[in-house]
């Protein structure tokens, strides 16, 4: 019985101390022009425990032990990280990151816009994309690539390409076809005529708000087509080459 009530006084003894170490640690976050930074992460390296600074720069957090490193994290802003020690009080200055953000282009009508600037809906596929599946139709290279486009197989004859529709059927009689613009200029040929290797980019401009400029003719949507340009440098020679075989059973 003596042993027990000594077992549970030790145990009662090092809950206490265990609970003495936590600590709060507060401090104000600032910029390289000493304004205070609002919404930066604080967070306690290697743990979940985290919190973000107010509009006036001030965090407040608690941690464990002393040994324990806030890390301080904002974009545009260098990470920086600070070990506790014994401080209460950790006040902080960001240095401003050395590369720039770089801005996400939309191709829109009759120019570009910057994705933070643009409030319709849009799905710009890269040269890359296309690259990475072997199929000769731009409309099949697209199959399965765009939320709310859907494409249907005209046939099953080489060269045949595939109808696309921009979300679903806009009329039962009139054409359910997209407006095709090929470099900035509107485009009435047949896109499978279109060679994928030669596509730069392509942007599929889905609402009303994207497709406005061009009037009724963009009551389906538009597919925006952007073809390679020449560059500066030395020729460069890239040859692609695929095959593949089929073997069918016989009964």
């Amino acid at each position: 019985m003596r042993r027990f009530v000594m077992l549970c006084a030790l145990l009662l003894l090092t809950s206490v101390y265990a609970f003495s170490q936590n600590r709060r640690v507060t401090g104000t976050v600032m910029g390289q022009d000493g304004q205070p930074l609002p919404d930066v992460s604080v967070v306690v390296k290697g743990t979940q425990t985290g919190t973000v600074t107010n509009s006036e720069g001030f965090y407040a957090i608690d941690v464990k032990s002393g040994s324990a490193v806030l890390v301080f994290s904002s974009i545009g802003s260098e990470t920086h990280e600070e070990v506790v020690g014994n401080r209460t009080l950790i006040n902080v200055a960001l240095i401003q990151s050395v590369g720039e953000l770089q801005e996400v282009v939309v191709n829109v009508p009759y120019g570009t816009v910057k994705k933070t600037s643009f409030t319709g809906s849009e799905n710009t596929i890269t040269s890359q994309t296309l690259t990475n599946k072997p199929v000769t139709s731009v409309t099949k290279a697209l199959d399965g690539l765009i939320p709310g486009v859907m494409m249907t197989n005209g046939g099953g004859a080489p060269g045949s390409g595939a109808s696309m529709l921009i979300r679903g059927i806009g009329s039962v009689n009139a054409s359910s076809s997209p407006l095709y613009v090929l470099n900035g200029v509107p485009y009435d040929g047949s896109i499978t005529s279109l060679n994928t290797d030669d596509i730069e980019s392509l942007t599929v401009l889905k609402d009303a708000t994207a497709a406005a400029l061009y009037g009724s003719r963009a009551a389906n949507g538009v597919v925006m087509i952007t073809t390679k340009k020449g560059m500066r440098g030395a020729p460069v020679t890239r040859i692609n080459y695929q095959q593949g075989f089929m073997t069918r059973g016989i009964p």
